[in-house]
Parts: C-alpha cells; structure tokens; sequence
C-alpha cells in the first residue's frame, strides 16, 4: 500500500553512505556552464536515490535524505505493479536499516504516498473518461513523462491521483488501476501520528490510510452515461447533465455541494445501471484487507 517516501536520516553521518558498498555517489554538474554543484552528492540504488546535502546555513552540517519508490525497491527497482504487503514492506525496512543503518524510528517521513493496484471490471481508459470531480475540484490530467495516463486532483496538503497502471508500465493487461493519495506536507496527516517510517508498519495506523482513501473515492463524482434517460423527468434530466459538468461544482459553497451532491447520489441509485462505483469501492475494500494482513502462505 505504501509506495514512493521522502524521508529524513538525521542518525548518521557521510561516511556512513561515502564507504558504503552499495552505493556509488555522484554530482550534479550544470548542462549550461559544466560546473560541478559539490554541495549535493546523490546515488541510485534499486528505485531509491540517497542524498547527501551540504548546508548553506550551518558550516560543516550536512542532510541525509531518501527518495523514492520503497515499492520498487522491494522488486529490486523494476517496477511497482504487483501487490505490496506491510509484512513486505517490514522486510524493506529492515533490509535498509541493516544496509544503509536506516532506523526507522527516527527516520523522518517528508512525504509519502500511499495507494493500492486494482484490476477493474471495465478497461482502464473507459474508467478513466468517468471522472467528474472530487469535492469543488474537477480533475485535471496527470502525465508521467510527458505521456497522459490518468487523472488529479491537487490540493496545497495532498494530491489524489487515479491512473492507467497498465499503460505506464506498458503491461498485456487493459484494467490495471492505481488509486492513490500523495501526501505533499505531513501536515495532513497529523490526526494520524504519522511521523516516521516505522508509523508505516503500525497495523491501526495503516488502516486509518486505507480507510481515509476509500473516503476519497466514495466522494468521488464518477459518471459513465450508463443511464436510463428516458425515465428521467425533464427536470431530473437537466439536473444530472447539470451534475456532471465538472466546471459547475467549483461554484458551490459547501451546503450547495452537499444538496448537489445527495441529488446526484439518490439520481444514480434510481436510474443508473452500472455498478462500477460500488464494484470499485469492493475491490477497494479487499486489497487493502488483503494488503494489510494477506493469507497465510499466500504466493503473489
């Protein structure tokens, strides 16, 4: 369920990283005038980078972060497609802290996301078309490299990304989906006491996570014209068109928005055919069940 961190290490100190056998630094060098930037060594290690930065401030003081995908590092910086359990990720943890003397007690999470792969009962491009907004926000698109794969919203504490899992990593498969919650400042998560890396592997605090992404996508505004318009009344007609312009949501007030949103709700429940939503919020449910306390003897 975790994926990519940013993470402080403030136990250690260079040589700790310099002598390591694992990890080969280098410096950035400007494209523009050729110049060597000293004051930040960096080094790559199976989908993580490692930081070393001198500070400007305090002489003689240097920061020691991490960034990266903890998911990829699990497959060995390959990919982050298949299921990451936290009994996975306890394995992770402990492999840096024996590594690279990472303790994750006092190892200081800056961001993380967190998230789980579904495989939808529809193709991924289909779902994708069907998002109409999340609260006042309309979704806006989100690209990896240039290449659009899905869906956004951003807000100043998180961002909410939905995308085509399948068409990022270029997989056979067409309903391979991510939804998944980038926390921006740890701020957000304060209710939470979700502070350092081991806050990850806490079982309660991973499932208030997993509930809090559930609550995004049930308030989601998901649309797929799956509708039997010819019962709708005039009135209801132009209500749900009116509904399901991402554009008019940004206007409400939050009353409004709670009234649109219900009407909206009880409109679907009396006239749509399609059960993608609820099928979404299952499969929801049972990854992250599953993510959280797999099977016994289970083989992904």
């Amino acid at each position: 369920m975790i994926d990519g961190v940013k993470i402080n290490v403030p136990s250690i100190n260079a040589n700790n990283w310099l002598n390591n056998r694992y990890l080969h630094f280098y410096t950035y060098t400007s494209t523009k005038t050729g110049e060597q930037l000293k004051d930040v060594l960096f080094a790559k290690y199976k989908g993580l980078k490692f930081f070393i930065i001198k500070s400007k401030k305090h002489k003689g003081k240097y920061y020691y972060e991490v960034r990266g995908s903890l998911h990829k590092y699990f497959n060995k910086g390959k990919h982050n497609a298949n299921d990451f359990t936290i009994e996975n990720l306890k394995k992770v943890l402990k492999e840096l802290h024996k590594k690279f003397d990472i303790d994750p007690k006092t190892a200081i999470l800056r961001n993380v996301e967190f998230g789980v792969n579904i495989l939808a009962l529809i193709d991924a491009i289909e779902f994708l078309k069907c998002l109409v907004c999340y609260g006042n926000y309309p979704f806006s698109t989100f690209q990896i490299n240039r290449i659009i794969i899905g869906k956004t919203i951003k807000q100043q504490r998180s961002h909410l990304k939905i995308y085509n899992k399948s068409k990022q990593l270029d997989l056979p498969i067409q309903n391979l989906i991510r939804i998944e919650i980038v926390v921006k400042k740890m701020m957000f998560l304060k209710s939470y006491k979700i502070s350092t890396l081991s806050d990850l592997i806490d079982e309660n605090k991973i499932k208030q996570l997993g509930t809090l992404l559930l609550s995004y996508w049930e308030n989601v505004i998901y649309f797929d014209k799956k509708v039997n318009w010819k019962e709708l009344t005039p009135f209801e007609r132009k209500k749900l068109l009116y509904y399901v312009t991402p554009r008019n949501w940004e206007d409400f007030d939050k009353k409004q928005r709670y009234r649109a949103k219900k009407h909206f709700k009880e409109l679907m429940c009396k006239y749509s055919t399609s059960t993608t939503q609820k099928d979404i919020t299952a499969l929801l449910i049972q990854k992250i069940e599953f993510l959280i306390c797999p099977p016994i003897n289970h083989v992904l």
